[in-house]
């Protein structure tokens, strides 16, 4: 994420690393499923996976929710709640799984990491038949990323600048990562496009215009508001443990 676009962007003082729309939505969307269960915030466990500051877990604990909140340095969290100290790029499942989540969290966490699959293969470990998840990464379907492919054969989050600086190291697109759900017993239940991303006026904005007009006329890969939203946003379930075995079945014949 480019750091113009997170500037001064916080919640109680705590930074927010992720594109404006997306802590506030996730955090939104966990309540409600509190309030739609019934449950009582304080009977509800959130994981958060790359917490960063720890704005959301910080905001979740203003609600009640308990928290516990992991990444691979404790030194710039300062939220409430629980910390952990892990390496997401590990097998950190067998660290976390004494404990049953709600509710799990990666925003903008998996293109910073080595194996996107194996990340996912852990947070199947954590989750239950009721858990949901929340995952979200930049969106390869917005006008910019698509205007900066054509210009140069780059995205404008995965670029030499991006990979050096912010460490985005694993492209990702919608239809990738929904195979390597399914591959992990993993299910997209909802997508969300919540970071929307307004184009800059200046002298070029007619032409953005135009270019932005063009890629959703004539392409029918993605919708007028993928292509306007800096980050797209997964709401998730874990598959019942007889489809996977099904599934491997299939897989074996």
């Amino acid at each position: 994420m480019d750091a113009d676009r997170t500037a001064e962007y916080a919640y109680k003082g705590l930074k927010i690393r992720t594109a404006k729309g997306v802590h506030e939505l996730t955090f939104e969307r966990i309540a409600g499923l509190a309030r739609e269960a019934g449950a009582a915030p304080e009977k509800r466990r959130v994981l958060d996976l790359g917490c960063g500051s720890g704005a959301l877990t910080q905001r979740l604990s203003d609600a009640r929710f308990k928290t516990t909140s992991c990444d691979i340095g404790g030194e710039s969290f300062h939220g409430a709640g629980d910390f952990i100290k892990i390496d997401l790029n590990s097998d950190f499942a067998r660290e976390l799984i004494y404990r049953k989540y709600d509710y799990i969290v990666a925003l903008e966490l998996i293109e910073h990491l080595e194996n996107p699959l194996h990340f996912l293969r852990q947070v199947r470990q954590l989750s239950s038949a009721g858990t949901k998840i929340f995952i979200s990464f930049p969106n390869i379907h917005m006008w910019q990323a698509v205007r900066t492919f054509v210009k140069d054969g780059t995205f404008v989050n995965w670029n030499v600048w991006q990979y050096r600086n912010t460490r985005h190291c694993t492209i990702m697109t919608d239809w990738l990562f929904e195979e390597h759900l399914r591959k992990t017993g993993l299910r997209a239940d909802r997508k969300f496009y919540p970071a929307r991303l307004e184009m800059p006026r200046t002298w070029k904005y007619p032409l953005h215009l135009l270019f932005f007009s063009a890629v959703t006329a004539f392409s029918g890969a993605a919708t007028r508001a993928a292509r306007r939203s800096d980050t797209v946003l997964f709401e998730i379930s874990a598959e019942p443990a007889d489809n996977l075995f099904m599934r491997s079945v299939r897989c074996a014949v």
